[in-house]
């Protein structure tokens, strides 16, 4: 696991492969995609675009990657829904996050939308820490708006494509 100090003195943890994710089992799992590693370093900048664009204090955010079995579990635990999803976010209400993105999920979509799957993931991280930042896109249209121009802003400014959707 990769740690991040941020400006704050909090840290953001990052890896791929089992971390303290609370809502996660505890199981070690491998991924299969190398070539994403490389975008942990990314995430410290990212969360701090997070935190300066909205204003909210700068938590302690750690991300695991999860199998789809795990996702499916997760998912319809959490929300109900039986089936695998890209990624899921955990706040606490105790300054800290959990952030769970299945790569496989995340690997198919990204060869549907014809983009890289580093890039996505990148995109996938991005919006779990708007809502760890508290956004909710199924709150209300205007919330669901504000996350998606958010989203565009900060990925813009990493340098990757606009209009991701």
């Amino acid at each position: 696991m990769k740690s991040h100090q941020t400006r704050n003195g909090s840290s953001l943890r990052y890896g791929f492969g089992w971390q303290a994710c609370r809502r996660c089992s505890p199981h070690p799992t491998a991924s299969p995609f190398d070539k994403l590693r490389a975008a942990g370093a990314r995430w410290g900048t990212l969360w701090q675009e997070v935190v300066r664009l909205c204003q909210c204090p700068d938590d302690l955010v750690t991300i695991k990657s999860v199998e789809e079995e795990e996702m499916v579990r997760l998912n319809k635990q959490y929300r109900q829904k039986d089936k695998p999803t890209n990624v899921l976010t955990f706040s606490y209400g105790e300054g800290e996050h959990d952030v769970a993105i299945c790569l496989a999920v995340a690997r198919r979509e990204a060869i549907e939308r014809k983009i890289g799957i580093k890039e996505y993931a990148i995109i996938l991280v991005t919006h779990a820490f708007l809502h760890a930042a508290g956004l909710d896109h199924e709150a209300s249209v205007t919330e669901a708006q504000t996350m998606m121009e958010l989203e565009e802003k900060i990925i813009q400014a990493q340098g990757l494509l606009s209009d991701h959707r």
